[in-house]
């Protein structure tokens, strides 16, 4: 039990009260009928008492009365501490002392109550052994005897409930905030996660490791970023426990038949994250290159397509998290790990093709280092070429996320003064992984500069680049793409940090992307596809694929250059549940989540 502060002497002047009601079943006067209006406002057991004995003497009766057999549940702002000796008061107005009894049940998530004892008019309780830590819900029911009386006889008056010990403080290392979340759907796509688990602050400070709903489901594909109080240390081994709660796991159930998994990343700043790794229910992570962290983000990743035991798709709803621990304890003198946000910093292989005559790229064109960094964005040689048919993989210091409405990279490449890709058309293919090893197609073909989009991939950390130019098109002393550095342009390090990025951009590049948006989303039969198109396209190849990656619809619209070109397309003979609008033209690839109704 732990003991994090004392009560207020006065009950008047502030204190540690219960804030709010979640639930009130009123009962009737000893007479069997309603209880007097002016006595039938929960909220009036909030806050501090205001001492009214006689109650039926008071001007103002600010206090409820829960009739015969009637209930009241009340909770606290945050979870109060399980202290020595007694940890709540119950406070009470009667007109005749010790004549109204009440029994009193305590939880620590409002669904699961223990009763803890009985009282009459104000009267102090001790939650003992029921909850060892603390609890955040009262529930208070009238268990008066009906002997009768006049029509005022109306049960138990409670006034306030008082903490005794002050807010719960939990021992050990643990989050203590809520950064940002988002909550996916069940399994189903279309169901809400239920009301129950869908408190994030649930997540927060120590694990119950139990079978009640006191965690926070993420649902599929949604996600957590949690801030502990202090910076977690990177010592011997693991750093980091995940707890998930899966009912009956224990017993009967393993990742066989609860595949609910999670990534795992960690950040210094809450703002640049690297990757920890993905684990199925409980799981241990290192925290690898970095000396310490303060946030930890949470990814839910559990298959759509796999079968959770006893649970149906509009009722699983991915992984439960219970809480998050650090087992190294806190890190005393945190210093800020010498990394760098918002381009490329290393490049892990390099495979150069050939000249178009077949001869090796001049050596002042080889060094890979050149890709590294910031790119120059002018005709010097400060860039490397892939050589036709080359690649080059390239990593960055930390996660890059995916923004849902915006492109994520800028790749620059060097031409001189061949800014045209219908004149000069060096192109790649742009892959993209999280762990250098699972790779994801980002775009089929980039010409020339050009942005991308992760979507497809979610969150990378390495980019693979490679050259797909036709060397038919080119003179013989062509030598492929010229990478001269790729760009974080959806940054959260500094708010211009896109802006300052597409500046650096060759200034007389044009505007090759063409842009997307679907409408209405979620849709019914048909949706509206708007492109705003890029200098050079002509033509857009729409494709509709399925959660399992089947093409669902296709087609190939004529569009007009720097314009803005609406398409409405019938999905009317497709199932309910989610698909992906592939837009893909000569300079860019897009591709948008929508759901049929």
């Amino acid at each position: 039990m732990l003991n994090t502060a004392s009560a207020q002497e006065n009950p008047a002047s502030g204190g540690c009260y219960a804030s709010s009601v979640s639930f009130f079943n009123q009962g009737k006067t000893a007479l069997g009928t309603d209880v007097n209006p002016e006595r039938s406002f929960p909220e009036r057991a909030l806050g501090a008492p205001n001492a009214q004995t006689p109650a039926v003497n008071a001007a103002y009766q600010d206090f409820v009365s829960l009739g015969f057999g009637g209930v009241l549940e009340v909770a606290f702002a945050a979870p109060i501490a399980n202290g020595p000796g007694a940890d709540i008061r119950i406070w009470e107005s009667s007109a005749t002392a010790s004549s109204e009894r009440s029994l009193i049940e305590v939880s620590q998530d409002g669904l699961g109550y223990l009763p803890v004892g009985q009282i009459t008019a104000d009267g102090e309780v001790d939650f003992g052994d029921a909850f060892s830590d603390f609890i955040q819900f009262v529930r208070i029911t009238d268990v008066t005897p009906n002997n009768g009386g006049g029509q005022v006889t109306d049960g138990y008056d409670v006034d306030a409930v008082e903490c005794l010990h002050g807010e719960y403080v939990a021992p050990g290392c643990y989050p203590n905030m809520v950064v940002s979340f988002n909550q996916g759907p069940a399994q189903d796509q279309l169901t809400p996660v239920a009301a129950e688990r869908s408190n994030p602050n649930k997540a927060l400070f120590m694990p119950e490791n139990d079978y009640t709903q006191n965690f926070f489901t993420l649902g599929f594909g949604g996600e957590i970023t949690l801030k502990f109080e202090s910076p977690i240390k990177n010592g011997e081994g693991d750093d980091v426990r995940v707890i998930e709660s899966t009912f009956g796991a224990s017993v009967d159930g393993n990742c066989a038949r609860y595949p609910e998994t999670i990534r795992a990343y960690a950040s210094q700043d809450g703002c640049n994250f690297i990757y920890l790794g993905e684990g199925c229910q409980d799981t241990d992570f290192d925290l690898g290159i970095l000396g310490w962290a303060q946030y930890i983000k949470l990814v839910d990743i559990s298959p759509l397509d796999a079968t959770y035991f006893g649970t149906s798709p509009s009722v699983s709803d991915g992984y439960d998290l219970d809480g998050v621990m650090c087992l190294n304890g806190y890190e005393e003198n945190p210093v800020p790990a010498d990394l760098t946000a918002g381009s490329a910093t290393s490049w892990v292989s390099f495979n150069q093709g050939k000249r178009k005559d077949g001869n090796d790229v001049a050596g002042s064109r080889s060094n890979p280092d050149n890709a590294l960094g910031m790119p120059q964005g002018g005709d010097v040689i400060n860039f490397v070429s892939l050589g036709f048919g080359g690649d080059i993989v390239l990593k960055f210091d930390y996660v890059i996320f995916d923004n849902p409405t915006d492109n994520d990279l800028l790749i620059v490449e060097t031409t001189y003064n061949n800014e045209v890709c219908g004149t000069y058309p060096e192109k790649v293919m742009v892959e993209g992984s999280l762990d250098g090893e699972n790779w994801v197609v980002l775009t089929e073909e980039l010409c020339l500069d050009g942005e991308v989009d992760i979507n497809a991939a979610g969150a990378i950390q390495y980019i693979r680049i490679k050259d797909r130019s036709m060397a038919s098109q080119f003179s013989n002393s062509a030598d492929g793409y010229d990478v001269d550095g790729v760009v974080v342009i959806n940054s959260c390090n500094d708010e211009n940090a896109e802006e300052d990025a597409r500046k650096g951009d060759n200034i007389n590049t044009p505007d090759e992307i063409t842009s997307a948006s679907v409408s209405p989303n979620p849709f019914k039969s048909e949706i509206r596809l708007e492109l705003t198109t890029g200098t050079n396209d002509r033509t857009a190849q729409i494709r509709v694929f399925n959660v399992m990656g089947q093409n669902v619809y296709t087609s190939t619209v004529n569009i007009g250059s720097s314009s803005n070109v609406f398409e409405t397309i019938s999905l009317n003979e497709l199932k309910s549940g989610v698909y992906f609008v592939n837009v893909e033209t000569e300079s860019s690839k897009e591709t948008i989540r929508v759901i049929k109704q």
